[in-house]
């Protein structure tokens, strides 16, 4: 599965940490989904011209079989950015132009911020960042 909208003028990736407070599948239940047959892998946030919506990614129970399960996307109901920033305890998406020549390893390896200070003082922050997956 993987992200796209009209052009993709930008591709990237994300990460997130979901809230100990957010049942996925009790939120499939309280949008009218049957409990048992939706299993929630994985969410799908949309927002299209100021939109939002956020659909549960799903194994449909009742169709396809092990060897090629059957995914499916379940929109939430009321699923607004006040639903969504609830939904998180972290969420963190990296867009690129996609038409970039710059190497994935060369976008790994960026560890370097600038902050602008009111223009005037620019201050150049080296951060020793450690990546989960590099461990």
């Amino acid at each position: 599965m993987k992200a796209n909208v009209k052009y993709n003028s930008y591709i990237g990736t994300s990460a997130a940490d979901i809230s100990d407070s957010i049942n996925l599948k009790q939120l499939l239940s309280e949008s009218g989904y049957e409990r048992n047959r939706f299993e929630p892998i994985g969410i799908d946030l949309v927002i299209e011209f100021g939109n939002s919506s956020v659909f549960v990614v799903c194994i449909d129970k009742l169709n396809g079989n092990a060897s090629e399960p059957s995914v499916v996307k379940c929109l939430l109901k009321n699923s607004d950015s006040l639903h969504i920033n609830k939904m998180f305890t972290g969420l963190n998406i990296t867009l690129i132009n996609s038409h970039t020549s710059l190497s994935d390893n060369a976008l790994q390896n960026c560890n370097r911020i600038f902050v602008e200070d009111n223009g005037l003082n620019k201050q150049n922050i080296e951060l020793d960042l450690e990546i989960e997956s590099d461990k």
